[in-house]
């Protein structure tokens, strides 16, 4: 059951990263069609094209932190082009994301110190995708409708990160990851410029909004939890004895919230598997509307050889 879980999640980021440039193209000719399935693969597990985010094998330390910074400002202080300065922002960010969960999952302490420092860092990198985002998008070209599809896959990749990130953070530290996550949160949704821009074509302004609603739907829960977080943090502040009660459950609750979100996304994850599975048995049984979409799958060369 594993290599399955497997062979279907690479058949998923395979299928997200091909169609992504092309995804106005796809008919959708067989019921929900491919067009509907490469709409599924990128939620459940969004991809870039042309970034590989690196995977961290261990918990950051003092000095590997202090060398990483001066890597990612010298890289991209010599990174002219804001396309290719803005996608870097965003690999950075999200590599120090990945570390900051390592960091949590540490038995050090001052590694998981280190967590919080990681994740505003990726904060202050996010910024600097927007300012680069906004000066591409005075003079758009190829390069910046492929980044405007990846800052749509990172709105959705970001949420899932710090769903995981909050459940390795525990209840004790879970309020301080909420806060930094508002703030990201609110950096990821700045699409506006790129969705009134009409250099930028249609299909890729219409996929910006669709993820940009979603992600404000985020935004607000997130935002109403850090405003009751800060409240409640003020009224201990002032002496008030039943906010500390009343701070730990919320805190509790925070918890529990992003479990369930966690759960959904894995769900979401399975029933992608269980939809190609019952795609590719029907295909098998004979189904011309089945055998179609199958057709159109394997004309995606990636997606074609996952399949082989």
């Amino acid at each position: 059951m594993r290599y399955l879980s497997i062979f279907f999640l690479a058949m998923i980021l395979s299928l997200s990263s091909v169609v992504q440039t092309s995804f106005a193209a796809t008919e959708d000719t067989s019921g929900d069609g491919v067009v509907a399935l490469v709409q599924q693969a990128e939620q459940a597990a969004p991809s870039y094209e042309g970034i590989t985010v690196e995977q961290p094998t261990k918990a950051s330390s003092a000095f590997g932190t202090f060398w990483r910074g001066i890597k990612e400002n010298v890289t991209l202080a010599f990174t002219f082009d804001p396309n290719k300065k803005a996608e870097t922002a965003m690999k950075f960010a999200d590599e120090r994301l990945l570390i900051a969960q390592k960091d949590l999952e540490s038995t050090d302490e001052k590694a998981k110190g280190r967590a919080q420092q990681n994740m505003e860092r990726a904060n202050t990198l996010m910024k600097k995708v927007q300012t680069s985002q906004e000066e591409a998008l005075k003079n758009p070209n190829k390069d910046t409708e492929r980044l405007l599809k990846n800052r749509a896959a990172q709105a959705e990749k970001q949420q899932q990160m710090f769903d995981e990130i909050e459940t390795k953070a525990g209840t004790e530290n879970i309020d301080k990851v909420l806060d930094v996550r508002a703030q990201i949160t609110e950096q990821t949704q700045r699409l506006d410029t790129a969705i009134n821009n009409d250099k930028i074509p249609e299909d890729v302004r219409a996929h910006l909004k669709d993820v940009k609603a979603r992600i404000e739907e985020h935004a607000t829960e997130i935002k109403d939890r850090v405003e009751q977080f800060q409240l409640l943090k003020e009224a201990v502040r002032n002496g008030d004895t039943s906010a500390q009660v009343k701070l730990e459950e919320l805190k509790t609750q925070r918890f529990e919230e992003v479990k369930k979100e966690i759960d959904t996304h894995q769900g979401e994850i399975q029933k992608f598997q269980d939809k190609m599975t019952e795609l590719k048995a029907s295909a098998e049984k004979g189904d011309k509307k089945a055998v179609e979409m199958m057709k159109q799958i394997q004309d995606l060369p990636n997606l074609k050889n996952q399949m082989e």
